[in-house]
């Protein structure tokens, strides 16, 4: 739990009664974590004392089967107020290659893989004003790369909400 240190000028006003009930004093105005739901994306938030509000939103694609995840695709803004994304992929790839990302069957952008960790592949990207309105305007889209054995593969990813997280991601960031 996060102490706050109370003014003595706000305390001395709180025991005067000009103040609200003294349940004032714990209430925080923002809470320590959000996550909210648009669609098929999520946008979570968490409080840190050095960086203050840090948001990201994401979607989290499953095998259809297995259930287990096959992409996580996020997206934030960096301290410079660029879209930012990290994209946790399967094993099992062509690293050289990198991916894809293809909205509405046209290629935004290809980016390479920064490294494989425990849970995926890691690739980081960065999207421009115009590929976030493509991103907009598009129902879906797929995430690209080929195997190690050397084929093609396409992980789908939904639009639907991606207008309404990135509005509500930088409405609660100030981006």
């Amino acid at each position: 739990m996060t102490r706050h240190p109370i003014p003595a000028l706000t305390l001395a006003l709180g025991l005067a009664g000009a103040l609200p009930g003294p349940a004032t004093a714990q209430q925080d105005t923002a809470p320590d974590a959000l996550r909210e739901t648009f669609r098929d994306w999520t946008v979570q938030c968490e409080t840190r004392k050095e960086q203050g509000r840090v948001c990201e939103m994401l979607q989290r694609v499953n095998h259809e089967e297995s259930r287990s995840s096959i992409l996580v695709f996020t997206l934030s803004f960096d301290a410079e107020g660029n879209a930012v994304s990290v994209m946790i992929t399967p094993f099992g790839l062509r690293l050289p290659e990198g991916v894809t990302v293809v909205i509405e069957d046209t290629e935004i952008g290809t980016y390479p893989f920064e490294t494989c960790l425990s849970n995926g592949c890691i690739v980081l990207a960065r999207f421009d004003e115009k590929q976030l309105r493509k991103m907009r305007a598009g129902a879906e889209g797929e995430v690209r790369g080929i195997t190690r054995t050397g084929e093609s593969f396409a992980i789908p990813i939904s639009l639907w909400g991606f207008s309404a997280a990135l509005d509500r991601m930088r409405d609660l960031t100030g981006q």
